[in-house]
């Protein structure tokens, strides 16, 4: 597994691809910033859970080939070996559980990991999502 040297000048440049992507909604976008934040330059493994199809979608178009944000991409240009997931269902101690059942809410979580659906990962919260500005920090 490589070690990644990862700056502030290319979070924030990570932020900025984010905030001008059309690929997702302001909601997506704090949960993309709090994840990176909290992932402290890629050296600890996070995860935020939550009912919104809306954002489960924006995370997968940010993420996706087809769309114009190419999260993943930027992801490995960086250099880092983390990358975003995202799945319906939540962490409990006896691991993922699926919320993609018929007649069941669809809570849908996202990770910021080296390793998919990471147990390990540290929770973010509601209150970490809301405290996020949206602003740009490369140039603004």
């Amino acid at each position: 597994m490589r070690k990644t040297v990862i700056n502030e000048r290319q979070i924030n440049a990570i932020k900025y691809l984010t905030l001008m992507s059309k690929d997702a909604g302001e909601e997506t976008k704090r949960i993309v910033f709090a994840l990176l934040e909290a992932s402290h330059y890629f050296t600890r493994s996070v995860y935020y859970t939550f009912d919104s199809e809306i954002a489960s979608t924006g995370i997968h178009n940010m993420n996706s080939s087809g769309c114009s944000t190419h999260l993943s991409e930027v992801l490995e240009i960086a250099g880092t070996n983390f990358f975003f997931s995202c799945a319906y269902g939540f962490l409990a101690k006896k691991g993922f559980i699926s919320s993609n059942r018929p007649g069941e809410k669809h809570t849908c979580t996202i990770w910021l990991s080296n390793i998919s659906y990471d147990p390990k990962a540290m929770e973010l919260d509601q209150d970490r999502i809301n405290s996020v500005e949206l602003k740009d920090h490369l140039y603004g």
